[in-house]
């Protein structure tokens, strides 16, 4: 049977993503599949720390491009994404190398979203999970509040703290990958937070969307440093978040919307 090689880039959310898109290719075009994620400043922890699966998982830096055919939503690929792609990938004789950041148009994205069944977090992510879940009784009662900041900043919490500050008897779980926005909020008794012991880092001494060239020698666009303690606990903050009512903090943060997902398949997970 012929493989495909998930490429797994960015952020936890950039690179579920490309997991749950990747895999739905595989299950419609008949292929192998096999997991590539490798650490990286923007996101420094390997998916073993993160998931448990029965796909192969490999960590490759370098690829030769030449083995495959590369579908891909960036550069000049053998195979664009668009509403062909499918077809195109069944035609070709190699194997393929797929990367997309988000669900495609061309996958339905109920279907695309329970293969996050097939990659589950880990027993003890899960635990801490529940457990944390359960003393602070959150549920749909409570209102979830993301609050996306570091490289894209694409939250402002001034414009949610008067929402807090204005609804004391309504409960509020807060999370974000800023530790100064997570301090605004937990001043609050009806916001909940969960401590953290380590948050996004800046890669050099620079602003956040400072372009250079990172530890592999390859240009890089967002200047973050996410540390494998970091990575661990956003996930964990996620499957927190999912247990409540969430507020749509944002239109363009991948971690809000697999948040939204997970919240579909909670007791599948947990």
């Amino acid at each position: 049977m012929k493989r495909i090689l998930i490429e797994c880039r960015g952020g936890l959310g950039n690179r579920l993503g490309s997991l749950v898109s990747g895999l739905q290719v595989a299950n419609q075009c008949n292929l192998t599949p096999y997991i590539n994620w490798t650490k990286h400043n923007t996101c420094d922890c390997a998916f073993e720390d993160l998931f448990e699966t029965n796909i192969d998982v490999s960590s490759i830096l370098k690829h030769d491009f030449d083995r495959y055919s590369v579908v891909s939503h960036q550069g000049t690929p053998d195979i664009p994404h668009n509403k062909r792609t499918l077809s195109n990938i069944q035609q070709s004789t190699k194997p393929i190398f797929y990367y997309h950041d988000e669900i495609p148009k061309y996958l339905n994205t109920p279907l695309t979203v329970r293969n996050l069944l097939k990659f589950l977090p880990k027993q003890q992510i899960r635990k801490n999970v529940r457990q944390f879940v359960q003393e602070h009784q959150i549920d749909d009662s409570v209102k979830g509040l993301h609050i996306r900041k570091t490289d894209l900043n694409l939250v402002n919490e001034d414009s949610w703290l008067p929402v807090v500050e204005s609804n004391p008897d309504q409960k509020f779980f807060v999370c974000s990958d800023s530790k100064d926005a997570e301090q605004k909020f937990s001043k609050f008794p009806n916001v909940i937070t969960k401590s953290k012991t380590s948050y996004v880092e800046k890669f050099i001494d620079d602003k956040w969307k400072t372009s250079f060239i990172d530890a592999d020698g390859n240009p890089a666009r967002y200047n973050v440093n996410r540390s494998r303690d970091s990575v661990v606990q956003a996930l964990e903050d996620l499957l927190i978040l999912s247990h409540t009512s969430i507020e749509r903090t944002s239109r363009h943060s991948s971690f809000l919307r697999f948040a939204f997902f997970y919240k579909g398949l909670l007791k599948e997970i947990l």
